[in-house]
């Protein structure tokens, strides 16, 4: 399987379990010295990403988004993903956002993502949220 090949192949199946919300699954197919990139939070890593996602996923009323099918590209070891989210909030907003998701693969596994997102939708809908969450990362031990 040439470099393309397997591309496409981890991040389809990378989108499928992002999609269905397959969140073990989709945290198997990154490489241990994974890192994720999105505005406002910079890089982080693999750990730090499970712990965001975790995060975020307690914010949601059902726990998940509803994803537009993804547009996938791919070329040697990156692809390029545009798609949409809808989800509903605990906090009675709703999450609609449009993302470009950059992703690299190594080795059959995901080694980067950049993110790219309307952060000024994720401001306006989170701002509280992301006001404390910010506080209690700064907070000292």
């Amino acid at each position: 399987m040439d470099q393309t090949e397997e591309t496409r192949a981890v991040c389809l199946k990378w989108w499928d379990c992002m999609v269905s919300g397959d969140v073990a699954a989709m945290e198997a197919l990154c490489a241990d010295d994974f890192q994720s990139w999105s505005p406002g939070r910079g890089w982080i890593g693999k750990e730090a990403t499970q712990q965001f996602t975790a995060w975020f996923r307690t914010l949601l009323v059902d726990g998940w988004f509803t994803f537009d099918d993804p547009i996938i590209t791919v070329e040697g070891d990156r692809a390029c993903v545009a798609t949409r989210s809808h989800a509903p909030l605990k906090n009675g907003n709703t999450y609609r956002n449009s993302y470009h998701f950059l992703h690299q693969v190594r080795d059959g596994k995901l080694i980067k993502t950049w993110e790219y997102n309307d952060s000024l939708h994720v401001w306006g809908v989170l701002e509280k949220e992301l006001t404390a969450k910010r506080a209690e990362a700064a907070a000292p031990e």
